[in-house]
């Protein structure tokens, strides 16, 4: 994760080696757009409303203290910036627990600081994850004891079969699960623990759900269900006996969709399937499997346990559904369309639909529920009639801010020579973006690029202040171009590419000859398995 720090500089003309501050002058401050992906675990703090825990793939611990309104990255001590999971001690807040690739953390001041808690985990490996954290959770009864699966959910990797239990806040754990209790190879995605005279223990795996009632000493599988696949589990705090769950849809082509939501009236001992309302598209077998509408994220408001909100992952039925019936009918709550879509204010990433990724109800208040996306975080106040977005300002002519939740990687800023409160911050997954006021507001650039989903660089013309170019392309595979503006980033157009010449491969590195005629430069362009390109 790179956080965008400037600092307090002069930006009324370019510092000379000796007007530049010397280190210990300078004042550094969080800047960027807001948002930004991937958004992957969310928490209500279960005694205070306004407080949520936010955890994401490359820029660690996020929180904030006003609803989401802003946010502080809290990462002090935190070797592992990737947070599958987050749990919050219900008889001390200050108290949290985070379920990372490389472990569990743990922090006893409200996250300002953590430690790695590594007693009684296999001993870390250099080039494989010994004990990623696929999910936490505390028991409500005993809060000295928690709960960890194994397993890497968001990837679908290195399930271990294996759930841990600490009897001391997170300090030491122990395995709960004996070899053969769960497949070798099963990811544990959730973990469930009921409060209560009965309280149980639910873990979702990929190969089954499984239930505890002695504490997690013994295990057994659930029966009767659908499929394997489960994804996550809710149990009603009002009334234990009650608990929902999601799967994970496996149909294709032709199949029946076999996706959707279980509801138990008996601790989960027994199910049955609630989808009336739900979306329920079945993918072609060769599509991506966000062409199949999947339910994941799943929650239960504190005091009625038919009110219930889902969230669906897939491309082409995005958003949370909303039930007050125990699921018996269900309604969209937030979808992205033109005429229903549940959205006061959307936010400035509009490429991204609301792919449920996270989701969590406030214990406080039941109407307060956050979801978070590949790219953003959006809330309700009024129990799903309308929501807004939670990690940025968008200022009324357009121009965007971001609020402390900084989820961007950069790859290049860049002055413009004619103007040095104009800056041009080149990412990956949002592509280009300017700012006229250093940093402070942003305008996303993308308008005629191909791959106007990464910037690398961004190559101003020194004489002519209209003219830029700049290298696109893709982050994942060997694809890019060298586009030109002639009128400040308003409008691009494609100049590098097989047509004219330079073969398609990643283009990062450009530069620009200062000695070539102005109109008529000549530029330098790395093609990454093709070797250094000249325009002509």
């Amino acid at each position: 994760m790179l956080p965008l720090l400037i600092a307090s500089l002069s930006w009324a003309r370019q510092p000379s080696p000796d007007t530049v501050p010397a280190g210990a002058d300078l004042a550094w401050r969080n800047v960027g757009p807001g948002g930004g992906g991937w958004i992957q675990s969310i928490a209500c703090d279960p005694q205070r409303p306004n407080v949520l825990h936010v955890g994401c793939d490359v820029g660690g611990y996020y929180r904030s203290e006003d609803g989401g309104l802003t946010y502080r990255i809290q990462n002090s001590g935190l070797r592992d910036d990737f947070v599958e999971s987050i749990a919050v001690c219900p008889s001390d807040p200050t108290v949290i627990l985070l379920g990372n690739e490389g472990g569990v953390y743990k922090s006893i001041d409200d996250g300002r600081t953590w430690r790695w808690m590594r007693a009684g985990f296999p001993e870390p490996q250099q080039h494989s994850f010994s004990a990623p954290i696929g999910c936490l959770a505390f028991e409500p009864n005993d809060p000295q004891v928690a709960y960890a699966g194994i397993g890497r959910p968001r990837w679908g990797k290195d399930g271990k079969g294996l759930l841990y239990r600490s009897r001391d806040r997170g300090e030491t754990w122990h395995v709960c699960t004996p070899e053969g209790t769960l497949p070798a190879e099963a990811i544990v995605s959730d973990l469930e623990v009921a409060p209560g005279e009965d309280a149980y223990i639910l873990a979702a795996t990929t190969h089954g759900l499984y239930r505890s009632s002695d504490g997690g000493e013994t295990w057994g599988k659930v029966a009767g269900l659908p499929h394997d696949s489960v994804q996550e589990v809710a149990v009603a705090p009002s009334n234990p006996k009650i608990v929902y769950a999601t799967l994970r849809t496996t149909a294709r082509d032709t199949e029946p969709w076999d996706g959707g939501v279980l509801r138990s009236a008996d601790g989960g001992r027994s199910w049955e399937r609630r989808v009336e309302g739900l979306p329920n598209r079945v993918g072609k077998r060769d599509q991506p499997h966000q062409m199949t509408s999947s339910c994941k994220e799943i929650v239960v408001d504190p005091t009625d346990p038919d009110i219930v909100y889902v969230g669906d992952t897939a491309w082409v039925s995005a958003g949370v559904y909303k039930t007050t019936d125990g699921g018996l009918h269900w309604q969209r709550s937030a979808y992205r369309t033109q005429t229903e879509s549940g959205f006061t204010d959307y936010g400035w990433i509009a490429m991204w639909g609301p792919s449920v990724e996270c989701m969590s109800i406030s214990p406080v208040d039941g109407d307060h529920v956050y979801f978070g996306t590949s790219g953003q975080i959006y809330a309700t106040e009024d129990g799903g009639a309308s929501w807004t977005q939670r990690y940025c300002r968008v200022l009324p002519d357009g121009r965007f801010a971001g609020t402390g939740l900084e989820v961007t990687c950069q790859n290049d800023i860049v002055f413009d020579p004619h103007d040095l409160r104009r800056l041009y911050f080149c990412y990956f997954d949002i592509g280009l973006l300017i700012s006229d006021d250093g940093g402070e507001t942003f305008r996303r650039s993308v308008q005629g690029m191909e791959y106007g989903g990464n910037c690398f660089t961004v190559v101003p013309d020194p004489e002519e202040p209209s003219m830029l170019w700049a290298t696109t392309g893709e982050w994942g595979s060997n694809h890019g171009d060298v586009c030109r503006s002639a009128d400040r980033g308003r409008n691009w157009t494609v100049v590098g590419k097989p047509e004219t010449g330079l073969p398609d491969g990643q283009t990062k590195t450009l530069r620009l000859d200062p000695a070539s005629p102005r109109g008529s430069r000549h530029l330098y362009v790395t093609c990454n398995g093709h070797g250094i390109y000249r325009s002509l």
